[in-house]
């Protein structure tokens, strides 16, 4: 059971850890929109989808900003309690550092496991349930954006579609009007008939056109060519995710083992990762944000966030190592966490000669 002070303690840090992972998360939702705006403007993503798409994106989210937001809310409710003498008193009381840790497990391991829950089930699926909504969205140009009687704009517009009219399933067109800029080069492509085909091989989607003509040529330059076609398959821009490049991320922990090769390894560790970091991190900040009367405010939070990156940034590196076999499996991201390991085990131990308790 808590005393008085521990639960004074972890509402303090539950707070701030929910005011700092609600910022985090706006930030990274703010990233994650700009990113797919970009994406829809390209044509790569279709505009309907845009919600549900970022939705799905949410778990990915939760790994990121989970972990940084409860060590930056328990350096900050700590700091806080430091500045105002609150722990002063505190310690008058008998109440020292080393009982922290029992509220701060009490927060920290229950996170551990939903972040366990999210990397190892929920954000598979998320991944999956993203992966197949593309795929049928892009198996029909209705769901893509085209619409009949009306200019469709991709890349900046570098590329103009213009149909008449289309069938009910949306992949067969009558009068097509195609601008394309490319390499300096202008083309105006017409034809009295199209359909819109995806190659489920290679993940690419194509307008084929029949009856046509295709008129090509610079800007400011005179010599334009004319050539007509009985038959011409236009690529339009690829899917936001290529077949196969997040394919990894969408397996179970079962088939990742199974599996057994470096990427499978560097997956599986990557998934462990969040779990651990938010334990490590969370001790990590108890004496990390000591700070004495005279002592500024922002100082040790900085050194937080420093060592902070430069643990994320070890992960970052040790998974491409792990994913092009420059380490082997059974050494995995342990090395990562070994050493912010250590790094809390000498904080805690100088945090204790300090304050001699």
């Amino acid at each position: 059971m808590l005393d008085i002070l521990q639960k004074y303690l972890l509402r303090e840090w539950l707070m701030a850890f929910i005011g700092v992972a609600a910022i985090l998360f706006l930030v990274i939702f703010g990233v994650y929109a700009g990113d797919m705006l970009g994406e829809v403007a390209d044509g790569r993503l279709p505009a309907g989808l845009l919600g549900s798409q970022l939705l799905l994106r949410m778990p990915e989210a939760l790994l990121l900003i989970l972990p940084l937001a409860l060590f930056i809310g328990v350096m900050m409710g700590l700091g806080r309690l430091y500045r105002d003498q609150e722990m002063s008193v505190m310690r008058a009381c008998g109440f020292y550092w080393r009982r922290m840790l029992k509220p701060m497990l009490l927060l920290a391991l229950p996170l551990a496991l939903l972040l366990g829950a999210v990397g190892f089930l929920i954000n598979p699926w998320a991944v999956r349930a993203a992966d197949e909504q593309l795929d049928q969205a892009f198996r029909s140009a209705l769901i893509w954006g085209l619409k009949a009687g009306q200019f469709h704009s991709l890349q900046q517009g570098n590329l103009v579609i213009y149909v008449e009219s289309m069938n009910e399933a949306g992949n067969a067109f009558e009068e097509v009007f195609i601008y394309q800029h490319s390499e300096g080069k202008d083309q105006i492509w017409t034809a009295a008939s199209g359909r819109f085909w995806f190659d489920a091989d290679a993940g690419s989607r194509f307008l084929s056109l029949d009856n046509g003509r295709v008129t090509e040529g610079a800007k400011g330059r005179q010599d334009y060519s004319v050539a007509r076609f009985s038959r011409a398959d236009l690529k339009l821009p690829d899917r936001q995710r290529q077949k196969g490049d997040e394919q990894i991320e969408q397996l179970t922990a079962r088939d990742l083992w199974q599996q057994g090769d470096s990427a499978a390894a560097a997956e599986l560790h990557w998934r462990l990762s969040p779990m651990i970091a938010v334990v490590l991190l969370g001790l990590l900040a108890i004496p990390l944000a000591h700070t004495d009367p005279r002592e500024g405010r922002y100082g040790r939070l900085v050194m937080g966030l420093l060592t902070y990156a430069v643990y994320a940034n070890l992960l970052t590196l040790g998974r491409v190592w792990l994913d092009s076999e420059k380490l082997p499996a059974v050494t995995g991201l342990w090395w990562v966490h070994g050493l912010l390991l250590v790094t809390v085990l000498v904080w805690i131990w100088r945090q204790g000669r300090m304050l001699k308790v």
